[in-house]
């Protein structure tokens, strides 16, 4: 069985390292991260990943609009993404799931609950 690629997009080093560690001892999934949004659209192109994680405040360009530049390719928009973000409040979380998200986790980020939802997407539960 192939590996299901996971893509991390967040400009925090250590949230990517706390997400790279929480699968690093799965053999089925290969953890791919980045620490910007730009050039996701051809990465994504080139090595499809399975499942997006994606943080909303970035430099450059913001979640929000790596979720629009995804789910304006007609290659890519069927790739879930889940925004992962510090930033509370309905409205961001509508914007967010207008845009095509499938969830919204807020952060601090509860790393065993979340890692069963990842996994359930997955189809490795």
């Amino acid at each position: 069985m192939p590996k299901k690629k996971l893509l991390v997009i967040d400009d925090s080093e250590t949230n990517l390292l706390l997400f790279e560690s929480m699968f690093e001892n799965d053999p089925r999934i290969e953890v791919t991260l980045r620490d910007n949004g730009k050039a996701i659209i051809e990465y994504c192109l080139n090595d499809r990943p399975d499942l997006i994680l994606l943080d909303l405040m970035m430099p450059e360009i913001n979640g929000y609009q790596v979720l629009e530049m995804i789910h304006s390719s007609q290659k890519l928009k069927d790739i879930p993404v889940i925004i992962i973000s510090a930033i509370e409040g309905q409205e961001n979380i509508n914007e967010a799931m207008e845009k095509g998200a499938i969830d919204y986790i807020i952060k601090p980020i509860d790393f065993e609950e979340n890692s069963k939802m990842i996994l359930k997407i997955l189809g490795l539960n």
